[in-house]
């Protein structure tokens, strides 16, 4: 990834990701975009990194679509997920970017003020996860940007 961004315009959060040219695969490449919006890393989620996911955001090239899911507290574990899907958002996919456009309500955020991090890694169309991440911003080990 080169860069990675958030944008909130008239109750909408606009999040963007740029990849270093000819590294987008329209079939595999793969972002997680995880969300505190409560910017309370003791809620949702726990990740360790001043981060408490209240949302993922899976924005899958293959697929043409994000889709939103919320934490679910209490459900992390070998055979059961850690989130529930809650809705989707339009994807659209450019030579080296996808971008996506969603109601900040659809995060659960009246206001837009949220930390996020993104992961970037690839997954085939007929693998049941995701691969080895491949990129993390901001780094793994650095807090998360914020929208304040």
């Amino acid at each position: 990834m080169v860069s990675g961004t958030a944008d909130v315009v008239n109750g909408q959060i606009t999040f963007a990701v740029r990849f270093a040219r000819g590294t987008l695969d329209h079939r595999t490449t793969r972002v997680t975009i995880e969300v505190d919006v409560d910017r309370n890393q003791s809620t949702g989620r726990q990740t360790g990194v001043g981060l408490g996911i209240d949302y993922v955001i899976d924005l899958w090239a293959g697929s043409g679509a994000a889709n939103i899911m919320q934490a679910v507290a209490g459900t992390c574990t070998v055979n059961s997920p850690c989130y529930t899907s809650v809705g989707n958002a339009p994807l659209r996919i450019g030579d080296d970017e996808m971008r996506t456009t969603m109601p900040l309500s659809a995060i659960g955020s009246a206001d837009g003020r949220v930390a996020f991090r993104l992961m970037a890694y690839t997954s085939p169309q007929n693998a049941p996860g995701p691969t080895v991440t491949s990129d993390y911003m901001p780094d793994r080990n650095l807090p998360p940007a914020v929208i304040k």
